[in-house]
């Protein structure tokens, strides 16, 4: 399975630093958990990036924003071989 380097804590650090509230979400009073479904690739990189839990409101368009823009990542092994 992909991992993130430095592990959950440095993702949700990654997270909390990049992403900027939506002005309309604000506006609107709207929070949550935007939830991202994304691939990586075995170079590392993010891809088919897509909301599977939408708050809408701009929510959804900055949290694939922030994944868009998320350093490399350590690829799925298969044995010695680093696989999409």
């Amino acid at each position: 399975m992909p991992q993130f380097r430095g592990g959950r804590d440095s993702m949700n650090a990654f997270i909390l630093k990049h992403t900027k509230y939506p002005c309309r979400a604000r506006k609107h009073n709207i929070s949550g958990i935007v939830q991202i479904d994304f691939r990586v690739t075995k170079e590392g990189k993010t891809t088919q990036i897509h909301v599977y839990k939408s708050l809408g409101y701009g929510c959804d368009e900055e949290a694939m924003r922030v994944v868009k823009q998320m350093p490399l990542w350590k690829p799925a092994m298969m044995g010695r071989e680093a696989i999409d």
